[in-house]
C-alpha cells in the first residue's frame, strides 16, 4: 500500500531495506511510497523513538511547551569526534556505502556469558513467538512444552523472540490481548516460565520492540533480572557458542515468503565469508520447516500462538508447536543433527 512518508522517514525505510534514498528522487519534501504493513509498523516505531529522543533532549516539538528554553550545543565537537570514530571502524569503501544511504551489517560479536555445554551430544529445546498476553496463545501449552523439554532430558532451551504479545499502535489490536499492557504481559511471562528450572536463552522481537522504542522499557532485559534461569541475548539476533559450534538465534523483521524454505536460503545467503553459525533458529513468520544449506542446520521454528484475526486477513498461517533438536559437534562441526516437531492444535 502506498503511504506518506517525511525525507527523514524515507531515509529510515532506505537504511532499513538497504537502497539508495536518490532513486526517490531530490528536493522532495514528501513522498508516496509502496511499504508493507511491517515496514509502517517499523516507521510508526521509528517516529515514536525520534519523539522521544526530542523530548529527552529538550528540543522544540509539537509535544513540548513554547515557554521551554532550549540552550544552543555545541556541535562541532561531537562531530569531529564521531567522524573520527567511524574513521576508526570503517574501511574508506564503507565509509562511501554509507554517505551513499546504503546500509552496513554490523560484525558478529561474541559473548563470553553465552557460552555453554561441553563438547559432545546435546538435546535441546526450542520454542519461539510465544507472544504470551494474546487471546490466541494459550499460557498452558507453554508450561506443558517446558516440562516437555524437563521430560526428556533436554539441557536447556532456546527461543527465538517475541516473548510477549506487546502493545501494536495498530487499531484493534488491543483486543487480540488478554493481558494489556507491559506489566500485565510481564507479570504473566514471570508466571510461565517459572515453572522450569531449565535455563532458557532467548532474544526479544518486534512485538517487544514497540514498548522499548516507545518508552525504553526492555522486556528482556525486566525477564533477566526478575527470572536467575532466563538469558537475555540481545534484540533480534544473538551468537552463541553451544560446545564448539556456533548456533545463532535470529528473529528479523522481514515477513512470510511465497515458499517455506525461501526465507532461511536468503539469510543464509547473506552471510558473509566467515560469518555463518553451525546452525540457525529463526522466529518471527510464525512457520515451522528444517533445511540444509551452506552447512548450516536451519530451523524455522514455528510459533505457540495460533492464528490471529490480523494474520487470517493477511492469508498467513501459523503452525504452532515446538521441536527438540539433538546434535553431535566436535572440532567446530556438526556430526549429525536431529530434529523433531510437536504440533499444536486448538
Amino acid at each position: 500500500m502506498k503511504s506518506r512518508l517525511t525525507r527523514e522517514d524515507l531515509e529510515f525505510l532506505c537504511s532499513v531495506r538497504g537502497t539508495d534514498i536518490n532513486r526517490y528522487g531530490t528536493g522532495i519534501e514528501v513522498h508516496r511510497v509502496d511499504i508493507s504493513p511491517e515496514e509502517k509498523e517499523m516507521i510508526l516505531d521509528f517516529r515514536a523513538d525520534k519523539s522521544r529522543r526530542e523530548l529527552e533532549e529538550g528540543e522544540q516539538t509539537p509535544y513540548t511547551k513554547t515557554s521551554v528554553k532550549v540552550q544552543p550545543k555545541p556541535q562541532t565537537n561531537k562531530k569531529n569526534a564521531l567522524l573520527e570514530k567511524l574513521a576508526e571502524q570503517y574501511t574508506e569503501e564503507e565509509l562511501k556505502a554509507l554517505a551513499k544511504g546504503y546500509g552496513l551489517s554490523a560484525p558478529v560479536e561474541y559473548d563470553d556469558r553465552i557460552k555453554v555445554g561441553k563438547v559432545g551430544r546435546h538435546k535441546i529445546g526450542v520454542f519461539t513467538d510465544t507472544h504470551i498476553g494474546s487471546k490466541y496463545t494459550n499460557s498452558q501449552y507453554i508450561i506443558d512444552a517446558l516440562k516437555k523439554f524437563e521430560d526428556e532430558g533436554c539441557e536447556f532451551i532456546l527461543h527465538a523472540g517475541d516473548v510477549v504479545e506487546g502493545v501494536s499502535s495498530r487499531p484493534g489490536h488491543a483486543f487480540e490481548c488478554s493481558h494489556y499492557g507491559f506489566d500485565a504481559q510481564y507479570k504473566e511471562a514471570v508466571r510461565v516460565f517459572g515453572h522450569t528450572d531449565l535455563n532458557i536463552y532467548f532474544v526479544e522481537g518486534n512485538h517487544s520492540a514497540w514498548a522499548k522504542n516507545a518508552v525504553g522499557a526492555d522486556m528482556g532485559l525486566h525477564l533477566d533480572q526478575t527470572l536467575g534461569n532466563m538469558h537475555y541475548l540481545g534484540h533480534d539476533m544473538a551468537v552463541m557458542k553451544i560446545g564448539s559450534v556456533d548456533v545463532m538465534l535470529w528473529h528479523g523483521l522481514d515477513g512470510n515468503s511465497y515458499a517455506l524454505s525461501y526465507r532461511l536460503q536468503k539469510i543464509i545467503e547473506s552471510f558473509q565469508g566467515g560469518t555463518k553459525p553451525n546452525i540457525l533458529i529463526c522466529g518471527h513468520t510464525h512457520k515451522a520447516i528444517y533445511i540444509f544449506e551452506r552447512n548450516v542446520h536451519a530451523l524455522s521454528a514455528g510459533c505457540m500462538q495460533f492464528q490471529t484475526p490480523f494474520m487470517r486477513g493477511k492469508k498467513i498461517a501459523s503452525h504452532t508447536g515446538y521441536w527438540i533438536i539433538e546434535f553431535e559437534e566436535r572440532n567446530g562441526e556438526v556430526l549429525s543433527f536431529t530434529q523433531t516437531f510437536y504440533p499444536l492444535y486448538k
